[in-house]
């Protein structure tokens, strides 16, 4: 019976460190994701029966899975052990972005463009800029991939733009961000009007600046 509590107290240490949980859990749903998946569905179909006795049963499957099982004599993980922190970082930007590969030769060659881009954003987030980069659903797209989005189109031009230069004055600037006028960066996915963005992004500002709540206008 001791052992039985200790094995528990054990198993559950780990929701005491928040960042130890999720990494686990992430290195979970990446191996058992169907698994996981079809779990969550079970639950919400308990819920809204209002079967409250098999809700509990559920999440207690859902735990099992996701943070693994109660064990006596704790198993180690060969697969997990194998593996470096680089290799639990893009497991865990698998999980996240909902990723899927279809043999080893392809995990391992986006893995490696994720740790280009990985060293990339490093180095501009060293050149001490008021911007912070960080990864996002294309950080293990080649450059090819990426430029497919790109949909600007300079035959489309009827004239000249216009340019208006810059003149320097003694203002310190605004973060507007901290004044709670800037939306989240939004993802165009293939639209190559990006000017529209920009336009609805500066019309947000002005909304807020105007008294209005900050609202997340449509491009």
């Amino acid at each position: 019976m001791s052992d039985d509590i200790t094995a528990i107290e054990s198993w559950a240490a780990i929701f005491t460190d928040p960042k130890a949980l999720a990494k686990k859990a992430a290195l979970h749903y990446a191996r058992h994701k169907g698994e996981i998946t079809t779990d969550i569905a079970t639950l919400e179909s308990d819920w809204n029966a209002d079967k409250f006795f098999d809700v509990g049963k559920d999440v207690a499957t859902l735990a099992t899975v996701v943070i693994g099982p109660i064990e006596s004599s704790p198993k180690v993980d060969i697969f997990t052990s194998a593996l470096g922190a680089s290799d639990i970082e893009f497991m865990q930007y698998v999980a996240v972005h909902n990723k899927q590969f279809h043999s080893t030769e392809e995990f391992n060659f986006r893995k490696g463009i994720y740790q280009q881009t990985g060293a990339e954003i490093a180095e501009l987030n060293s050149r001490g800029w008021t911007s912070v980069h960080g990864h996002n659903k294309f950080s293990d797209w080649t450059h090819e991939e990426y430029k497919v989005l790109l949909g600007y189109k300079p035959e489309l031009r009827t004239e000249e733009p216009n340019y208006v230069p810059y003149e320097v004055t003694n203002s310190t600037g605004i973060d507007w961000r901290t004044r709670g006028a800037v939306t989240p960066v939004k993802d165009q996915g293939s639209c190559g009007s990006d000017w529209s963005f920009s336009t609805v992004a500066a019309l947000e500002g002005a909304h807020v600046v105007a008294g209005g709540k900050l609202t997340s206008f449509s491009e």
